[in-house]
């Protein structure tokens, strides 16, 4: 086995520590100190082709081998490890994951903007337990990627049309923010459960929130494509996780009893759905 570098491989980590030196490193601390979003930095990666690195050539990008993409972050990393993270997302998580599992209108349509930087890719974990909850959800030929959680403003600056939505925390000052989080985590022993809609389709997957004691509730945005095909007294299968021995998982046929819009507090703008598993 080789371990040396190619002359290509070499080419490229010298010209990214050379970017890393004279563009990233004189504003790093700047960015860090103002909690700004690097966009200026990602347009000119974006010019460099860094953005297109997993993305195909016949979209638009570079498509280079893992090892070039691994040592790119590297070098930017040394810079500004936050700009490195949502490379190394974008790169990843986002146009690899489209373009291995992606039907072809999903990659045309994203694909091509993402290399040129137009669109990034991002995801998402809840701000209490990390637990991410991804949806995807099918219709036609055509896969529109979700993220289940709330968009925040790095989100918003990154242009980022994946509909994201984060469990929502009221701006408080940092003691009634603490008292919040505790208050939070008693009520944060929770499962999670997936379920389609409409005969079948990938799953939609949810944390389940118990708010009230025996309550099992799902939090939907209310402008969300899923929430016209819900309705009270709705049967489903439901497939339910539990982390421990305290629920038991498993497919189980779930009535919705109750669909309550909020207007005010931390679930302003999302609708609570009560589920009763049978």
């Amino acid at each position: 086995m080789d371990f040396e570098l190619t002359e290509d491989q070499v080419m490229l980590r010298d010209m990214i520590r050379s970017f890393a030196q004279n563009e990233i490193e004189p504003v790093a601390s700047g960015l860090e100190a103002r909690h700004e979003y690097p966009r200026e930095l990602l347009d000119k990666l974006a010019g460099l082709g860094v953005l297109g690195m997993s993305v195909p050539h016949e979209y638009g990008g570079i498509k280079t081998d893992y090892l070039s993409l691994m040592l790119t972050i590297e070098e930017i990393s040394r810079a500004l490890p936050s700009l490195a993270v949502i490379l190394s997302v974008h790169c990843s998580l986002f146009c690899y994951a489209i373009d291995k599992y992606g039907k072809e209108p999903l990659k045309t349509q994203y694909l091509p903007r993402a290399a040129e930087g137009k669109i990034l890719g991002a995801f998402s974990l809840s701000c209490l337990g990390a637990a991410t909850a991804v949806q995807i959800e099918a219709k036609s030929q055509e896969t529109k990627a979700r993220i289940a959680e709330t968009p925040d403003e790095h989100a918003q600056a990154a242009k980022i049309e994946l509909e994201t939505l984060f469990d929502q925390l009221e701006s408080a000052k940092p003691s009634q923010w603490l008292r919040k989080v505790h208050a939070m985590k008693r009520l944060d022993q929770y499962q999670s459960v997936e379920f389609s809609v409409d005969g079948g389709g990938v799953p939609y997957c949810f944390k389940i929130w118990h708010i009230h004691p025996h309550s099992n509730v799902i939090l939907i945005r209310k402008d969300s494509n899923i929430l016209p095909h819900l309705r009270v007294g709705a049967r489903l299968k439901m497939k339910y996780y539990s982390p421990g021995e305290a629920y038991p998982g498993g497919v189980r046929e779930t009535t919705i009893k109750e669909i309550t819009r909020e207007e005010q507090g931390r679930f302003k703008g999302h609708c609570l759905v009560d589920l009763e598993p049978l």
